[in-house]
């Protein structure tokens, strides 16, 4: 910034106002960003702030709904296939059914959905043709 040519008393006063003045706004901003930065830095503020980004993020509902079909499914077939037992080998297959099968879904949670509709849909059909032709 370039000081213009102090000439008189009064503008040397004058300029010097303006300055003090700029100096108390910039303080103030400098206290209300400094402020901000501490309340951000709250550890609360930051789960918070990484939850509102995650939940955010455009694929985050679809993997978690994948996730969650996954360790279902996995869970179901494991108590299908092995059931209740005491038996340490039998828990232990079970358990490696289970992550395989939550492994699985997870990653093919897509075609799996669109598996499913399609049968769905041609199940549903065949029942409409039937009820139509009655």
């Amino acid at each position: 910034m370039k000081m213009k040519n102090i000439n008189s008393l009064e503008e040397l006063r004058t300029e010097i106002a303006l300055l003090e003045l700029r100096q108390k706004r910039a303080n103030a901003d400098l206290k209300e960003n400094l402020l901000e930065t501490f309340d951000s830095l709250k550890p609360l503020n930051l789960v918070k702030s990484t939850l509102k980004e995650l939940t955010s993020s455009p694929g985050f509902k679809g993997d978690l709904v994948n996730s969650f079909v996954g360790i279902g499914l996995g869970y179901v077939s494991k108590k299908v296939l092995i059931g209740n037992t005491h038996n340490m080998i039998k828990q232990v297959i079970g358990t490696m059914i289970q992550f395989g099968v939550t492994g699985l879904v997870s990653r093919n949670a897509d075609g799996l959905k669109s598996g499913l509709k399609n049968a769905f849909n041609s199940l549903f059909k065949k029942k409409e043709e039937e009820v139509l032709e009655q």
